[in-house]
């Protein structure tokens, strides 16, 4: 796993001077955090992106919060800004299962401020 290597050396670790990115804890943020997603969005991305105040997705983003296919707890905080921000019976599906979701659905699920269609997302006739 691409993140497991830096857990284990220490790298998510936040002294009380240190933002910590996932809000989990560290000094408190005073500043809002703006996240724009493009392309493909899986567990820590989410995470970081569930933190943020305010999320701009591009269309064609899928994601996938797959921890659970994994055997592993999502450790920045999903399995509780998820719900919240879904509610539990739309966050349930996508927590238990890692099942794939793209950009529209992460709208209805109040995941993302805005979709947005971008230049590279346009086909040229």
């Amino acid at each position: 796993m691409e993140l497991q290597d830096k857990w284990d050396k220490g790298a998510f670790e936040f002294n009380d001077s240190q933002i910590d990115p996932w809000g989990i804890g560290g000094k408190l943020r005073t500043k809002p955090i703006v996240v724009a997603v493009q392309g493909t969005c899986f567990t820590a991305g989410i995470e970081l992106m569930l933190n943020s105040d305010v999320v701009i997705a591009s269309g064609n983003c899928n994601f996938a919060q797959m921890e659970v296919q994994r055997g592993i707890m999502p450790f920045g905080g999903a399995t509780v800004r998820f719900v919240q921000a879904a509610g539990w019976q739309k966050a349930m599906p996508y927590l238990l299962t890692g099942k794939a979701f793209d950009a529209q659905t992460a709208d209805k699920l109040n995941l993302v401020s805005e979709v947005v269609v971008c230049a590279s997302n346009m086909s040229v006739r």
